[in-house]
């Protein structure tokens, strides 16, 4: 499969219901193409766990975020980063092929097969984000495991864990566990059980297929840092059956409006400023993630962000922004900081997978602090 997305900002008259629309001027592909390396796609709200979006392998270019301009689309997978640097993270719990939306901690598959072809969904463990740099910041596969059930009309659901490792931030294998569910009955399956890796791009998939005679088939899938348990109750929470993708692309644009748009007026009607404006207004809100709730490490009433990329290049605006646009988010991603210095040691500077990894410049995390600090900001 082909790379086929482009950005873009028109310059098309605006009506009214646009300017009161701000979401009706995002370009979801903004800052995708070159090194702008931000992911493209739709996120169901500010701060949500999952982004699922398309994988791109061109073996010349590293994916940061998973899109290239160029390029063979491998996979669509759930978890990706924005803007980042250094290497890819993430580009795990996988399937292909697929168009889909997504919730916070769950995403929907949709599948519409050409009716004289075999409908077949790949479930592929040992995919990830690779890297051809040879700086010793690729990602790798460890091991991972996959089981199928059956309902009593024969729908298939899938559940497991995988383990990786490395990326940018340097971190320690990380754990990630799915739970997964199609909305139409199966006439095979085929799984590769459990496998170690690592395996390089090239190397045996491990995980599972599925076939299916309907031309027409969904896909619910959940994610958790903690458990197979909660991967379920994430996808039934917040992808209940018979939700379609059209409930989805209006939930997200109702959370963006929300929390983020309607907090900020823009007056201009030139459509390549506003395209520009609401479309980075998007952007600086893909990250960090909120993962309250999620923390694998330890136990905490206090919240929990995680996939911090990176403080050395937020804390002069971007994170001066976020406590004026949503006060509350940023007290929390304030209080999240200190509680990972109690645990771990020292504050996030640039924190992923549940792993502090990198710092630059000293901590950055400070600065953050002492301006919350004269700002007078109370947790």
């Amino acid at each position: 499969m082909r790379s086929t997305l482009r950005p873009r900002i028109d310059g098309r008259d605006l009506s009214s219901q646009t300017l009161q629309s701000p979401y009706l001027m995002i370009c979801i592909d903004f800052g995708s193409s070159g090194e702008g390396h931000m992911f493209p796609g739709v996120v169901s709200a500010p701060f949500a766990n999952v982004k699922l979006g398309p994988d791109v392998y061109s073996g010349k270019t590293d994916a940061y975020a998973g899109y290239l301009d160029s390029g063979n689309i491998t996979a669509f997978s759930l978890m990706h980063q924005s803007g980042i640097g250094g290497a890819p993270k993430y580009g795990v719990v996988a399937q292909q092929p697929v168009v889909g939306k997504w919730a916070e901690h769950a995403g929907m598959f949709s599948y519409q097969f050409p009716e004289d072809s075999q409908a077949n969904v790949v479930v592929n463990l040992s995919h990830y984000l690779s890297s051809s740099r040879g700086l010793g910041t690729e990602q790798h596969y460890v091991n991972g495991s996959i089981t199928i059930q059956h309902d009593d009309h024969h729908r298939p659901s899938y559940t497991g864990s995988a383990s990786y490792k490395n990326g940018w931030n340097l971190a320690p294998d990380w754990i990630i566990y799915f739970c997964g569910h199609f909305d139409s009955p199966s006439t095979n399956n085929f799984s590769s059980a459990s496998g170690q890796g690592p395996h390089d791009f090239n190397n045996r998939t491990v995980g599972a297929t599925f076939s299916f005679a309907d031309r027409n088939v969904t896909s619910r899938v959940g994610v958790s840092w903690i458990s197979i348990p909660k991967a379920c109750q994430f996808v039934d929470d917040e992808i209940p059956t018979g939700s379609t993708i059209d409930d989805l692309a209006a939930a997200a644009k109702d959370n963006w409006n929300a929390q983020i748009f309607s907090n900020i007026k823009a007056e201009t009607k030139d459509s390549e400023k506003l395209g520009l404006f609401y479309s980075s207004l998007y952007g600086m809100n893909l990250m960090p993630s909120n993962r309250t709730g999620e923390n694998p490490l330890w136990e905490s009433s206090e919240p929990y962000y995680d996939d911090i990329v990176t403080l050395w290049d937020l804390f002069r605006s971007a994170t001066p922004l976020i406590q004026i646009l949503q006060p509350v988010a940023y007290e929390e991603q304030i209080r999240s900081m200190i509680d990972i210095w109690r645990h771990d040691g020292y504050m996030p500077d640039g924190r992923s997978s549940n792993f502090n990894g990198r710092t630059q410049g000293g901590s950055n995390a400070d600065n953050v602090l002492a301006d919350a600090y004269v700002k007078d900001v109370v947790g």
